[in-house]
């Protein structure tokens, strides 16, 4: 799939399955996402994988538009610096 048939045919998903993620996919996801260029290579991010059920909860509880988060099995928080 090219870049331009991946953009036009992306859809967004907010049923979720409790099943796990394999780690192997969590890390390529991360490292895949870490790739993004930055000003100087500065790569103010970090990222933190969260599969604990009452943390997804809290994190759902406290989103405007992430309310679905509670039914995933795991969230990729990007905080930014």
């Amino acid at each position: 799939m090219d870049t331009i048939q991946a953009l036009k045919t992306r859809r967004c998903v907010r049923a979720y399955t409790r099943e796990p993620v394999p780690k192997q996919v969590i890390e390529e996801l991360i490292d895949c996402a870490r790739l993004a260029p930055t000003a100087r290579n500065a790569q103010p991010w970090e990222f933190v994988v969260v599969s604990d059920p009452a943390v997804l909860r809290q994190i759902a509880a406290i989103t405007d538009y992430g309310k679905f988060i509670v039914e995933a099995p795991l969230c990729i928080v990007v905080l930014y610096y």
